[in-house]
């Protein structure tokens, strides 16, 4: 059978070695025109002299030194290796023979040695005590020192606490009323010694009502109503928090209870109007434990609901009647 040649083209036939030569010269040609001689940095075999290719990252490790595997035995083998030099340990003193790359990056022995050795230390600048620079650009001995620092080279505006007239530096924004958490606490006390009143209420006495104070505006108008409800004859009497229940046997959380109001109707029949325009887990619990111990006793919820159904109907016709947003229209 005759040997197969292979084909350049329809023209020329040419033998197994020519081919080769000339692939070999039409791949030097596109490489060299497409710059990959240039773009592709070589490095010359410490062996053979020859031209190859190593990745940067291990030129970085120091290696890249032979074109193969077979040239880098050979010349260990024939004992061509890096320069190595002495060490010598910065701790024992001890000396040993390492490559120089190695002696670049090592000052010790071994990892007993370099944990042994002393460490840099440092002066804090704030408080002066000498402490251990780990990492090396820490320049104080603690957070709260750095802290401090800090303080004192951006000082805060002095200010005098409406509690008890000490100056202090404030914080910034709307913050620094107050110096501490206990001259808030005792202004705030003041504030509500009236009893525990809700901070959106609006407590106070009212002139149409014979001066009898009230914690908000709703119990003030539901006081009005129930004047209506009297003028009208369907209740004879009603009055602002007469009395207080007790849970006996509670050791824990609420122990008592004060209705908003006591009604008398006209049988004769009483029941209590408690007004809760949002209900918190206190209440809640009051009003529990009030139907469990004095299940006799009726309770009357006046919530949101019920509040604004009689605002809407005749809290006009009421002289004195405190309007707000929620229940205007």
């Amino acid at each position: 059978m005759a040997q197969i040649q292979p084909r350049i083209n329809d023209r020329q036939l040419v033998s197994v070695a020519e081919a080769r030569e000339l692939i070999a010269a039409h791949k030097s040609r596109t490489r060299q025109g497409r710059g990959v001689a240039e773009r592709v940095p070589r490095r010359t075999c410490e062996l053979c002299g020859g031209q190859f290719y190593a990745p940067p990252s291990q030129v970085r490790r120091g290696g890249g030194k032979f074109c193969s595997v077979k040239c880098r035995a050979v010349a260990i083998g024939a004992g061509i290796r890096e320069r190595r030099v002495i060490l010598k340990c910065a701790t024992c003193g001890k000396e040993q023979l390492v490559a120089a790359s190695v002696a670049e990056k090592r000052v010790h022995c071994s990892l007993i040695c370099a944990k042994q050795s002393p460490k840099a230390t440092g002066t804090c600048p704030r408080c002066g005590s000498a402490f251990r620079l780990k990492p090396l650009t820490r320049k104080y001995c603690s957070r709260a020192c750095a802290v401090k620092s800090r303080a004192a080279a951006a000082p805060k505006p002095m200010v005098i606490c409406e509690a008890c007239g000490r100056w202090f530096p404030r914080l910034g924004g709307t913050r620094g009323r107050f110096c501490s958490t206990t001259c808030w606490g005792r202004v705030l006390a003041q504030a509500n010694r009236h009893g525990n009143v809700y901070s959106r209420t609006r407590g106070g006495k009212r002139p149409d009502l014979d001066d009898v104070y009230f914690r908000s505006a709703w119990e003030a108008n539901w006081a009005r109503y129930l004047n209506y409800l009297k003028d009208h004859g369907v209740i004879t009497a009603w009055a602002y928090e007469p009395e207080t229940f007790e849970f006996l046997g509670i050791k824990r959380g609420t122990r008592f209870y004060t209705p908003d109001f006591r009604v008398t109707n006209m049988d004769g029949s009483v029941e209590y109007h408690e007004i809760k325009g949002w209900m918190d887990k206190k209440s809640q619990t009051k009003l529990r434990r009030m139907r469990q111990r004095y299940p006799a006793i009726k309770v009357v919820l006046i919530d949101k609901a019920a509040y604004s159904e009689v605002a809407r109907k005749i809290g006009r016709a009421l002289a004195g009647w405190e309007w707000n947003a929620k229940h205007a229209n």
